[in-house]
């Protein structure tokens, strides 16, 4: 049962971050999508500047291959995400109006990842025990070492000896002449003659020298020292599980950090472009570039916070 539920989480979890990166995905695609609207519009202010002599042939083919190198970027993202769709909707999920539904990420999903950061994981032993439970390699060692254990304790169930007892009551009757079926049996209960009575026991042991209590110790004994070797291992492997799990906390948690940060300077940007152009040293061109780049901050903060989101879901897999 417990593997059945951890492989249900595994899977949800590996639908969770399948549906992020499909949604990540998208906004770059929208991203180089713009990219490649202004391309496009450079493209053709090249190609009358040409006529104007104000650009070389060089230059108008370097503008081309840009704007070429764009769509083939948007080309490859509609392949991957035509891949992923495909299994999202494998894994059972649906669209509404051609939109897969995105969990809510909320601020306190940031403040209970939050509290594990630091060495808060790696050094708790109630995450240690709680993680090793739900792992069904160590749970299936574990098994394997306690069934050693009890053969060993136990032996072989066809070396304990085998009694039998029996009891024989012969009675010797006087029997009333021209009985009937019924006096007859009236006779054996009434008869004051001596009744004689036997038992017998017999006990029946095998060969020690034949044991099978030796093969199996034996075999357990071996079957306890792989158990508790493939012990070793499975908690090893939920330690390391432990210490990525600790450090992708504390890098996901440094991103949201930075990705705020640059999301802020983003829209700065945007304003300085504006209050630039009312003096003559900006253009609409520029303006928009930078509300693209606002937009690329946007999307890599909402990809950090999906990333807490996943962290969230695993922690509250492994403290349940």
């Amino acid at each position: 049962m417990k593997t059945l539920q951890s492989t249900r989480e595994t899977l949800s979890l590996t639908t969770l971050t399948l549906l992020h990166t499909y949604q990540s995905l998208k906004e770059t695609r929208w991203a180089l999508m713009q990219d490649a609207i202004l391309s496009g519009e450079e493209v053709e202010d090249a190609k009358e500047n040409l006529i104007l002599g104000l650009v070389s042939e060089n230059q108008l083919t370097l503008q081309k291959n840009g704007y070429n190198q764009l769509l083939v970027q948007i080309s490859e993202i509609d392949s991957e995400i035509a891949s992923l769709k495909s299994s999202l909707t494998s894994f059972g999920l649906e669209q509404t109006n051609g939109i897969f539904a995105m969990p809510k990420i909320s601020y306190k999903d940031v403040v209970y990842v939050s509290s594990f950061s630091g060495n808060k994981l790696i050094d708790s032993e109630e995450v240690l025990q709680k993680a090793l439970s739900h792992d069904s390699a160590y749970m299936s060692a574990l098994s394997s070492v306690r069934d050693g254990q009890y053969q060993i304790e136990l032996g072989n169930p066809a070396d304990a000896p085998i009694i039998n007892i029996s009891m024989n009551y012969s009675p010797f009757i006087t029997a009333t002449p021209g009985a009937d079926f019924g006096q007859s049996f009236n006779d054996i209960f009434s008869s004051t003659t001596k009744q004689n009575v036997s038992v017998s026991v017999s006990v029946i042991a095998n060969d020690l020298g034949r044991s099978l209590s030796k093969s199996t110790a034996a075999l357990a004994k071996e079957q306890l020292v792989q158990g508790e070797l493939a012990l070793d291992d499975a908690r090893d492997d939920v330690k390391e599980t432990i210490r990525s799990l600790q450090s992708s906390i504390n890098s996901t948690l440094e991103k949201v950090k930075i990705n705020t940060s640059n999301y802020e300077i983003a829209k700065d940007a945007i304003e300085i472009e504006k209050i630039k152009k009312t003096v003559g040293q900006s253009n609409d061109e520029a303006i928009k570039r930078a509300e693209i780049g606002m937009y690329r901050s946007a999307f890599s903060l909402l990809s950090s916070l999906r990333k807490v989101y996943e962290l969230k879901v695993s922690l509250e897999t492994i403290m349940r």
